[in-house]
């Protein structure tokens, strides 16, 4: 009977269904749910990660990092006038968090059971297909309404970039390392910009300059 099942559910569903080849273990155990749960538990993990870059590097306009622009989804901020909400990052935060409560509670679930009677079987039910649609759902939304919209903004980053003395290691290969600490020291003190004080120093042209950058850093 399981496999004649088995078969009727994979024709019915368009999915490949097997049945369990112990039956024993099987009404043990829950390990199959368990192993799709810990999938969820992980995407939720990376979804979290991407959510949470993108709301940084959108943050301002002008206070924040701002390095990339949202797509104003809703007419703006309750509170603040003009400002452009990361709505879309925050629903996939929230929707990760209940995924990630719902693999707790599976957890919970399959190891509280007494040999063949697992009576919180329900529960295991629910955390699975809830997680599922939730993913799914807010994966879908965050794709069409916030990641197909994202544009960078180039004015931002270029003026990242030229502020930063981090570059300074692209000076390296043709100043060497200590003249190009010392070209570092010396913008963070002035408070100049490291290409003004390569220029000023003579250690290298404008156009040596802009070569390492953008060999480094390319546009």
């Amino acid at each position: 009977w399981g496999e004649q099942m088995a078969l009727a559910l994979s024709q019915a569903l368009g999915i490949q269904l097997r049945s369990a080849p112990n039956k024993f273990a099987a009404v043990s155990s829950h390990d199959g749910i368990l192993f799709v749960m810990g999938a969820y538990a992980q995407l939720a993990a990376v979804l979290t990660k991407v959510a949470n870059d993108i709301r940084w590097l959108s943050s301002g306009p002008r206070c924040g990092l701002g390095e990339l622009q949202l797509t104003a989804n809703e007419p703006g901020s309750s509170i603040m006038p003009g400002k452009v909400n990361p709505s879309q990052a925050e629903a996939l935060l929230m929707v990760c968090m209940r995924v990630a409560g719902n693999h707790a509670s599976a957890y919970a679930a399959a190891s509280s059971g007494s040999l063949q009677l697992n009576v919180a079987k329900p529960l295991l039910a629910l955390c699975l297909l809830e997680s599922g649609e939730l993913l799914t759902d807010a994966m879908n939304s965050f794709r069409q309404r916030c990641v197909q919209g994202l544009s960078v903004n180039t004015q931002t980053t270029s003026h990242f970039v030229s502020q930063t003395l981090m570059t300074a290691t692209a000076l390296t290969p043709l100043i060497g390392y200590d003249l190009a600490a010392k070209l570092a020291n010396q913008a963070q003190v002035e408070k100049l910009t490291l290409r003004e004080v390569a220029l000023r120093q003579g250690v290298m042209t404008a156009e040596q300059f802009d070569e390492l950058m953008h060999a480094a850093f390319p546009a």
